[in-house]
């Protein structure tokens, strides 16, 4: 786990409805934590907002969380939009 100096980013994700918040932070939770020994990532939600913090060592690694975990709320929301199109809850 990178401890020190290093890199850190912050990114907020406002504006989703409070369901849509709480399913991308419990899909997102397990991910939590150390990513490979080069960043550590942590999750807030507040109300329908989200926020991402990543620590890491170096700027590539820095880069290579957020996305991934861009990423992964990009494919929450989609899943979630593909399933309330289809009549099935997310």
């Amino acid at each position: 786990m990178p401890e020190g100096p290093g890199w850190d980013a912050v990114v907020t994700v406002p504006g989703l409805s409070r369901d849509k918040a709480e399913m991308a932070y419990r899909a997102l939770l397990p991910e939590m934590g150390d990513v490979a020994g080069k960043s550590v990532v942590s999750l807030e939600r507040e109300g329908e907002e989200l926020r991402l913090h990543v620590h890491a060592d170096s700027i590539p690694a820095l880069r290579a969380a957020l996305n991934a975990y861009l990423r992964w709320l990009i494919m929450v929301d989609r899943v979630e939009e593909i399933a309330s199109r289809s009549g099935h809850p997310a």
